[in-house]
């Protein structure tokens, strides 16, 4: 490694570190310490002849590994309110009401998380919950008072488990996409609707975990292999809180074919030596189209392309992990 690059990367970490130490004095209530358990079961396509299905609302991505072609899982709230946490001032078992310093972003029938302080001992312990509808479709809110009102599906929350200072944040209706290779096309599946082509001639993809050294690190070192995992062992989904906490990035490979069927051969695997048909290579390995495509997968033409996105809100987050 470059001298300079090394001692950049040195006083970085250092930074992240002090960081890291100044939140721990204070308050800390960040969903991402949030055990992957606060499941909720949604009715995502809100078809109510589809059965509700239980959803991770504090995992933003993960993989699911298939072999030949894996698959991506992306989950968001619509909010445009950053799910800013506010504090519950009262809790109202009797009426399944929680009184809250501002209802910002939250609707009815929104999801939110109810978060407590990670620095008092109360480590992953959060819910998800479910709002209940109103009349006018916002919260109860009395301009008079020092407090709002959110009203709660008394089915979604443990009140024994609630108390005044916990924070509530709103992320408006969960989204889950689903990414993924089905019969040689791109596909998108929005909310369990069904899979929906996006690109034709798709036949392969694959997709790993970038990860740090440790949750409080914000640096993948991505010429070090050791820093790409496939998701399985104990990489698989659900992840641990700990093992979450380290994926910073995710890397993409999405292989496009040519339909164009070739009389002669005229592609070959990347580790393969014969001279002319070109090398189909993943991250430098071999692709494995033969075990998905058949054995005349070598007369069409490839192309490979390779990305990384990195988790934004996990990155930003590193100095509360």
């Amino acid at each position: 490694m470059d001298a300079a690059l090394a001692a950049a990367k040195a006083a970085y970490e250092t930074q992240i570190a002090l960081n890291t130490a100044q939140v721990q004095l204070g308050e800390n209530y960040s969903a991402l310490r949030c055990d992957p358990a606060p499941n909720l079961y949604l009715d995502l396509d809100d078809d109510a002849g589809t059965a509700p299905i239980s959803v991770d609302v504090t995992t933003p991505a993960f993989i699911t590994e298939n072999g030949a072609s894996d698959s991506i899982t992306i989950i968001y709230g619509n909010t445009s309110r950053g799910s800013i946490p506010t504090r519950i001032s009262s809790v109202e078992s009797a009426t399944n009401k929680l009184k809250v310093d501002n209802n910002i972003s939250c609707r009815q029938d929104n999801v939110a998380l109810i978060l407590k302080d990670i620095n008092k001992g109360f480590a992953n312990q959060c819910q998800a919950i479910r709002l209940k509808s109103s009349a006018d479709g916002y919260l109860n809110s009395n301009l008079d008072a020092d407090t709002v009102t959110v009203e709660v599906d008394p089915t979604t929350i443990d009140y024994g488990t609630v108390a005044p200072g916990d924070r509530l944040a709103c992320i408006g209706r969960v989204q889950r996409s689903v990414f993924a290779v089905n019969g040689n096309q791109l596909t998108k599946d929005i909310n369990g609707t069904g899979p929906q082509a996006i690109v034709d001639e798709i036949v392969g993809l694959q997709a790993q975990y970038g990860i740090s050294a440790s949750a409080n690190s914000e640096i993948v070192d991505i010429n070090n292999p050791a820093s790409w995992v496939n998701a399985t062992g104990a990489w698989a989904a659900p992840l641990t809180v700990a093992n979450r906490n380290r994926i910073k990035a995710v890397r993409l490979a999405l292989i496009a074919r040519n339909n164009l069927y070739e009389k002669d051969i005229v592609s070959q695997e990347c580790n393969g030596a014969a001279a002319g048909p070109a090398k189909v290579c993943v991250w430098g390995g071999n692709a494995g189209l033969s075990a998905t495509l058949g054995a005349d997968w070598n007369h069409y033409r490839y192309r490979v392309y390779e990305l990384i996105v990195p988790l934004k809100n996990v990155l930003t987050a590193s100095p509360q992990l």
